[in-house]
């Protein structure tokens, strides 16, 4: 009872801070948010404050890059000086003179207004993460590893012109670049780093030092007063936040404002991570793709808190640990991440553009990334384990063997609900035993992904259906019901039971429908030559109408012969063959392999009826 008053009243505290932002409109934000603000002397002075955090020597770092990182950096530094941007599936688009607060794939432009008055004003079908996406800045990184790589002052020159850009034409709390701590978050710390790769040009000069660090004053402002705490637990959004003032907050430490931020900060930083990391190292919002960029927020900064000797607590440092065993875990033969729950491409220190399915640079202790973000550590986080199969507390289990590799996934909602919660925020899908498969290191059947968020909630809950996942519907019963307006929720529908293995090494898991009472088990055997999937379907009642969906990857070509499906690939043959009396079906379908992305793919459906109860046996075999 006590637990639940502390949850209201710090729900009811959350509110009304709400209204309190809104009086900001009525004083002059931009001298509040400078107060107790102690300019550095000269660029010499923030130069020491920032390889105090970041590190020292990271140039030899950058050039360390093999040929082909060198190369992408140089070309998506060529296209940012010529102002072209390739944000979130939008393609190469032109946005010159560049316009901070415009969707490039649409045009709209969002009017500068108080930003509390913003996001509930976009328009549907305008995709306010792509000025967001834009505004975070990464492509700074790249000029500025350019720079270093070349010595050619054109591309500190652009990092310069940017960094003046931005700040006079996004004044604090008036552009939709203001409506979201954590891309504020993440922004300040992007900036940081471009400003140390051109500590030698003669563009990053006393007077860029200054209004630079005005801004990144004005950032930590803005985001220890608009931080995305929720009740009782938070998310991503809120650890990017924490993080970003923790940063912040450590370049202004002889400020009293900054001390303040940074203790708050810190504190808030140990919780979450204890908060947020499941025992098993998996993070309790259950996407892989967020997965990783709790990984990136977790490390990084435990790599800049001992750069700073503070001395991490033994039980985080074992926490990041396991989220690297994990990312270990799933990730696939040739490099790929599953596709499992929701993702929008995020990323924290993107120091060289990826394709988004690559996560195994933060398992390679050479990579740029680690070399530069461990700089002066003398421990480090990515390390191997030894195969963990399942993670009982987060609903996956990894299965591989030198031919093939499964993933499957019943872990049902993010974070911890409540058993009577209902209506759950989430950033999961309708994706309860389903399955992705890839064999010979290639993709075979996979997660469609997510494609969109706001921007289209038809879009947006077609990919969360229990329709694009690799597994079964029937009476066209949505495991969870989806909403049109919040798509960030679910209504629960499901009850599942943990995955576990089995005598003969093989993998089970189950749900039951609240509406529809189907009991779904599943089971996955899997061998050197075949993936082997039992299904058990119980429900009461006649003549009920069953889908089983196998999505292909982009490339797979299935055909139906002698009512299995064939697929032919480097000199294999793969095959999918059921014991049931039901017939294949090859549909044109589509998946997402990355946010705002479409491609056009097949899908293989099984078509089968049943009364009261049926056995299905599903063999997948290859040689």
């Amino acid at each position: 009872m006590l637990m639940i008053i502390s949850i209201y009243f710090l729900k009811v505290i959350n509110r009304i801070k709400v209204y309190l932002r809104k009086l900001y409109k009525y004083f002059n934000v931009e001298v509040i948010s400078q107060r107790g603000f102690i300019p550095f002397p000269n660029k010499e002075y923030l130069l020491v404050e920032l390889k105090r955090l970041l590190g020292d020597n990271l140039e030899s770092v950058i050039m360390s890059a093999n040929d082909e990182e060198k190369a992408k950096i140089l070309s998506e530094a060529d296209s940012t000086l010529n102002h072209f941007y390739d944000i979130l599936g939008s393609g190469q688009i032109l946005n010159s003179p560049i316009n901070w607060s415009k969707d490039i794939k649409t045009g709209y432009i969002w009017s500068h207004k108080f930003y509390l008055y913003i996001r509930s004003q976009t328009p549907l079908g305008i995709d306010i993460k792509m000025p967001w996406e834009l505004s975070r800045c990464h492509h700074l990184l790249w000029l500025s590893e350019a720079y270093i790589l070349t010595k050619k002052e054109k591309y500190a020159k652009e990092v310069a012109f940017q960094l003046n850009d931005w700040i006079d034409n996004n004044p604090i709390m008036y552009t939709v670049n203001w409506t979201c701590a954590m891309e504020v978050a993440i922004r300040a710390i992007n900036w940081m780093y471009a400003l140390l790769f051109i500590e030698t040009s003669q563009y990053f000069n006393n007077e860029l030092s200054d209004k630079v660090s005005r801004s990144l004053y004005q950032h930590a402002f803005f985001i220890r007063n608009n931080l995305e705490r929720q009740i009782p637990y938070s998310n991503n959004h809120y650890t990017s936040d924490i993080v970003g003032l923790l940063y912040i907050s450590s370049l202004f430490e002889r400020t009293y404002r900054g001390r303040r931020w940074k203790s708050f900060a810190l504190k808030q930083f140990y919780k979450e991570v204890r908060t947020q990391v499941l025992p098993s190292g998996v993070h309790y919002e259950r996407t892989v793709s967020y997965h990783r960029l709790m990984i990136e927020l977790h490390s990084y900064t435990a790599y800049m808190l001992q750069r700073t000797h503070i001395m991490i607590p033994s039980d985080i440092s074992e926490l990041i640990r396991k989220m690297y065993f994990y990312l270990n875990d799933y990730t696939k033969i040739n490099g790929n991440a599953p596709m499992v729950g929701d993702n929008d491409d995020g990323r924290f220190l993107p120091f060289i553009k990826r394709d988004f399915r690559k996560h195994n640079y933060l398992l390679d202790t050479s990579s740029v990334e680690s070399l530069v973000t461990s700089s002066g550590c003398s421990d480090i986080y990515n390390i191997h384990s030894k195969s963990k199969i399942i993670y009982t507390d987060a609903g996956f289990a990894a299965l591989r063997n030198s031919n093939a590799y499964v993933f499957i996934s019943n872990g049902s909602y993010s974070k911890c609900p409540k058993e009577s919660d209902r209506i759950i925020p989430t950033h999961t899908h309708n994706d309860l035993l389903s399955f992705e498969l890839s064999i010979y290191g290639f993709d075979i059947i996979v997660d469609p992904g997510t494609y969109l968020y706001t921007s289209s909630p038809i879009e947006r809950n077609k990919f969360r259906a229990t329709s694009k996942h690799n597994t079964v519907v029937v009476d066209g019963e949505e495991q969870n019901y989806l909403h049109d307006k919040n798509v960030f929720t679910m209504t629960r529908n499901v009850k599942n039971n943990k995955l576990q293995k089995c005598q003969n090494g093989s993998i089970k898991g189950s749900y039951y429908t609240l509406d529809g009472k189907l009991y779904h088990t599943r089971t996955f055997y899997h061998n050197d030559y075949s993936l082997i999937i039992t299904d058990n379907l119980v429900k009461a009642g006649p003549m009920h109408e069953g889908k089983m969906y196998f999505h292909f990857a982009e490339g797979i070509e299935p055909i139906i012969e002698h009512s299995r499906i064939i697929i032919n690939i480097i000199n294999k043959v793969i095959t999918i063959c059921s014991n049931n009396t039901g017939y294949f079906e090859i549909v044109e379908d589509t998946i997402s392999p990355s946010y705002g992305v479409l491609k056009y793919t097949k899908t293989a459906i099984l078509h089968f009826m049943f009364e009261d109860r049926i056995d299905i046996k599903t063999i997948i075999s290859w040689n």
